[in-house]
């Protein structure tokens, strides 16, 4: 359940002027790898993101993104999901399944209100609660698994350094709270970075008592 909210972290990406991009990539064959470590520091996995196809025009657009979950030598660890993402005038909106990307297996179901996020932003500005869940159907019985974002505000904007460069980004907190088939609902603290036409740049999450439990961040861009 540790890597559940990772997941999309891919899944909140946002625009900050009229003049500028989109926070999100919007050019078919854009590649963009994430490597995700844990609490210190040290490189546990990767995750490839690719445009696949966009149909549309600026400001109503449809674009089909592919996630690929890869270990750390990055070799593909499962299927790659596929799942859209729709930006339509001041909005863009996730598939729900972008919230469960690199977990979904034949026999799952997504349902839930997915993740829309305002396509301008400033700080101090908040983002309304996105929700998803996961329904494993066993034959007999049913299993589900439910994330929902909350508690979302744009802290500032900051100059940041990962493994893929240099970028000038929002900062975004929010909290997740993840209800498993069995045993107590989970929360965590997430605080994320965004930059002009790229989205994600990076991820920290933080378990209830304040300690690092994994960073996610841009590794290439192709």
């Amino acid at each position: 359940m540790k890597k559940l909210v990772i997941f999309s972290l891919i899944c909140i990406n946002i625009a900050s002027a009229i003049c500028q991009q989109v926070f999100f990539p919007v050019k078919k064959g854009t590649v963009l790898e994430y490597a995700t470590l844990n609490e210190k520091k040290k490189i546990q996995s990767y995750s490839k993101m690719s445009v696949k196809d966009v149909i549309g025009t600026t400001g109503n657009q449809t674009i089909t993104i592919e996630l690929q979950a890869l270990d750390a030598k990055k070799v593909p660890s499962s299927e790659a999901v596929t799942f859209s993402v729709k930006i339509q005038g001041d909005k863009i909106t996730f598939d729900p399944k972008a919230m469960f990307a690199g977990m979904i297996q034949a026999n799952m179901e997504i349902s839930g209100t997915g993740n829309t996020v305002p396509s301008r932003i400033s700080v101090g500005q908040s983002w309304s609660d996105a929700e998803s869940v996961m329904t494993l159907n066993m034959g007999s019985s049913k299993m589900e698994t439910k994330v929902k974002l909350t508690e979302r505000k744009v802290l500032l904007k900051e100059s940041i350094t990962v493994l893929a460069g240099t970028y000038e980004c929002y900062k975004v907190q929010q909290t997740a709270v993840i209800t498993p088939p069995f045993g107590n609902a989970m929360k965590e603290k997430h605080y994320m970075w965004y930059a002009e036409g790229i989205g994600h740049v990076k991820t920290e999450r933080y378990n209830d008592k304040n300690q690092l439990q994994s960073i996610e961040e841009l590794s290439s861009v192709k």
